[in-house]
């Protein structure tokens, strides 16, 4: 089984190649049955064939993928990585606005778009990518140059999920519970037992407050559905058993599920071993 370096450097490979423009050397990354849908809530597709293609599309918009610091969950299997994006308009361009994912720009010919996504990877027995999906949604676009993007259909998705960090910063256990729908399920991290139900996720959440976690989130991004938001956040919190004063520095991704009411239903934290290290008190 894969172990949580490998899925960090198969994440951040697959940018590298993408950025290289070579597509036969990125379906090498990939198991030839893989599952992959970008944006999550679009269509899932199957395979190098379907792969190719959709890669060949990218690569002929002239990418440029810029990834920030991945995660991987200590299942030895999922990696994430923030991921900002830069390509021209066309030739995908015009499919993207016939869906709704962003309006048509002044002049096609030469407009270029810039979003932020984050890619969840799944990794196989063999060491290939066996599943890709990518979150991001019409507000997460924007063209280069321009004030216009597209609606945000999400914020509200967005603001709960930015809404959750600021009250665990302030300590308020009580009000980070009314976020969550009666039923949630927590899993903290991906491949461990989730918490499920409110007084199971009390006792969890309050383990956190009580070690006075201090998180900073990153940029929010949606799907297509707009009830998932992948939240890059760093922060720290107290090291338990460690002398006072001495803190562990984290990086995680959460997926963060709203249901209709706008509740969240479900969280799915990826971070691993690796995601953690201790901090000196005079750091």
């Amino acid at each position: 089984m894969p172990d949580e370096a490998t899925c960090k450097a198969l994440a951040l490979e697959h940018c590298r190649r993408v950025n290289a423009g070579d597509v036969e050397r990125l379906l090498e990354l990939y198991a030839p049955a893989v599952r992959f849908e970008d944006p999550v809530g679009s269509v899932e597709r199957v395979g190098h064939g379907a792969l190719r293609s959709y890669i060949g599309g990218v690569i002929a918009a002239g990418v440029q993928e810029a990834p920030e610091v991945p995660v991987a969950a200590p299942d030895g299997r999922h990696a994430a990585v923030p991921v900002t994006v830069t390509m021209s308009y066309l030739p995908n361009g015009p499919l993207l606005a016939r869906f709704g994912l962003l309006p048509a720009p002044p002049d096609p010919r030469t407009a270029r778009l810039r979003f932020s996504c984050v890619m969840v990877i799944g990794v196989g027995p063999g060491g290939l990518i066996d599943e890709m999906r990518t979150y991001w949604g019409p507000s997460d676009v924007r063209f280069l140059g321009l004030e216009a993007a597209a609606a945000a259909g999400d914020a509200s998705a967005k603001a709960t999920a930015l809404g959750y960090c600021r009250l665990m910063n302030a300590g308020d256990l009580d009000a980070v519970l009314a976020l969550f729908a009666a039923d949630v399920r927590f899993e903290d991290p991906v491949g461990s037992p989730p918490v499920v139900g409110l007084d199971a996720l009390r006792t969890h959440l309050a383990s956190a407050i009580g070690g006075h976690i201090h998180e900073v989130p990153g940029t929010p991004t949606g799907c297509l559905r707009g009830d998932i938001v992948a939240l890059p956040v760093s922060g720290t919190l107290d090291a338990p058993g460690a002398p006072a004063g001495t803190r562990v520095r984290f990086n995680l991704i959460s997926l963060i599920r709203t249901d209709a009411a706008g509740l969240i239903s479900e969280v799915r934290v990826l971070a691993g071993r690796t995601d953690y290290r201790l901090v000196d008190p005079a750091d």
